[in-house]
């Protein structure tokens, strides 16, 4: 799973803005743009602040983005996981049936957290895709421990390098269905372990040995998005099956391991700009997985109230419904809910979370955008910035 990041962001988009005019001539002009030209009910003048500091970008409609291009965005932010936090992202995206999809960006607090991942899809003209996904990290995890029943309290902090690889290829049956398979490869060693809270005598030196490993997944796939970054309309649906071969486990629990997954996603438009987003998953264990093969709820992704690795187990489910709906031009809006649970081994009941977020359209070409989300738990909050939606 690719890194993400809970950070209190100050995106440096102003540094990629027209220069404002000085205090003794008049600001120029913006230039025309195809879209502003399109938009016949523009506002003739916008309020001075706001158009000195993105003077062309206020006159796009996210509707007329164009369906290719490249975005850009440096950040800066704080939290109380990594302190201050330096980062940015480069993306150049081809929202088409052919062409490619490349993503890049990385995060530091220039001491014992940096991350890197790079996601890449190529569509080609046949029936063929393909794509990697690779992430290098040195970072740390918040260890509460294992199952739904887990306290928020003093969870353990485990400092580990961490590195994942996926190569997938997939074959086009017809228009919305395809069939393919994936290698997937982790790695993980870690570094020191220590107590949130106060000390206590026996507090282990490391919780979990080093591992390294790979699987071979099947999967097959439908997917009739009308887009595949910000979709509107239509469904995804995959399942997958993983092998973890026995030559290829480094601990002896994971010699035949086995693994379904499912995950199903709808799409509905209900007014212009205004989307519904409904999702469905869960998956399975056949044996006893290791600390890099168990699943995970609570973060950026699932359960978005919940501290990160909140809670784990063999097993999961997980459901997730949100509204997506325009604000002011190149600002959209989301609130929605998530529910779910773990099993380590028995489930408990599901945990619910809710969460409301603003989504900003990153320059220069606007088609990729940052995402600000707040998540409320019973017990937990969470401030959650991230690139795309979560699905």
């Amino acid at each position: 799973m690719p890194f993400r990041s809970r950070i209190l962001p100050l995106l440096a988009l102003l540094a990629l803005a027209a220069p404002a005019a000085r205090a003794d001539e008049p600001a120029p002009a913006p230039a025309a743009t195809p879209a502003a030209a399109a938009d016949p009910g523009a506002p003739v003048a916008l309020q001075a602040a706001l158009e000195q500091m993105l003077p062309w970008a206020l006159n796009l409609r996210l509707q007329d983005l164009k369906p290719q291009g490249w975005s850009a965005a440096p950040f800066l932010g704080r939290d109380d996981k990594n302190g201050m936090v330096y980062g940015a992202g480069l993306f150049f995206y081809r929202d088409l049936k052919i062409g490619y999809n490349l993503s890049l960006y990385g995060v530091t607090n220039l001491g014992d957290f940096n991350s890197v991942t790079v996601v890449h899809e190529h569509w080609l003209p046949g029936p063929w895709r393909y794509g990697t996904t690779t992430t290098l990290e040195r970072t740390f995890d918040y260890y509460y421990g294992e199952g739904d029943l887990t306290s928020r309290n003093d969870p353990f902090r485990i400092r580990m390098d961490h590195l994942s690889f996926q190569g997938r290829a997939l074959y086009r049956l017809w228009d919305a269905w395809s069939l393919g398979a994936a290698i997937d490869w982790r790695r993980r060693t870690e570094l020191d372990v220590e107590r949130t809270g106060v000390p206590e005598a026996g507090d282990p030196v490391r919780l979990f040995p080093d591992e390294s490993g790979g699987a071979l997944d099947l999967l097959a796939q439908q997917d009739s998005r009308d887009s595949k970054l910000f979709p509107s309309s239509g469904r995804f649906s995959q399942v997958l099956l993983r092998w973890v071969p026995s030559s290829w486990a480094s601990l002896p629990q994971d010699e035949g391991l086995a693994q379904a997954e499912a995950d199903a996603r709808g799409y509905q438009s209900l007014w212009p700009g205004w989307v519904l987003a409904l999702r469905a998953m869960g998956a399975a264990s056949w044996g006893d997985p290791s600390y890099l093969w168990r699943y995970r709820l609570g973060g950026v992704d699932v359960l978005r109230g919940y501290g990160d690795n909140r809670f784990r187990g063999q097993d999961y489910y997980a459901g997730q419904a949100e509204l997506r709906f325009p604000i002011y031009k190149i600002v959209t809006g989301a609130c929605g809910a998530d529910a779910g649970d773990a099993a380590s081994p028995d489930f408990h009941g599901p945990r619910g979370t809710v969460q409301a977020g603003l989504r900003l359209a990153l320059p220069p070409d606007w088609g990729q955008r940052a995402r600000f989300d707040v998540g409320l738990a019973p017990d937990q909050w969470t401030l959650n910035v991230q690139f795309g939606e979560v699905f």
